[in-house]
């Protein structure tokens, strides 16, 4: 599922995650700093979300459904 390069993990080759951001098909969509879970993007694709709970389990964090994606506040910093 995963393949790590010098510092940053591939999730199903159109994900990349590195210094604990979460990219996409090249668009920012989350962060995980100090263990806490950051929403980046505002939209909603079921591949997104894929690419998002292989990055969640990636940190120890546990898989989520759409509600509870869209339920995320988006971080805009």
């Amino acid at each position: 599922m995963s393949s790590q390069t010098v510092g940053q993990k591939s999730f199903y080759g159109n994900a990349k995650a590195q210094n604990g951001k979460l990219y996409s098909y090249g668009t920012l969509v989350a962060g995980v700093v100090e263990g806490v879970f950051i929403r980046h993007w505002a939209g909603y694709s079921a591949t997104t979300l894929r690419h998002v709970n292989a990055f969640r389990l990636s940190h120890e964090l546990p898989k989520i459904v759409k509600s509870e994606w869209e339920a995320i506040e988006v971080c805009r910093g």
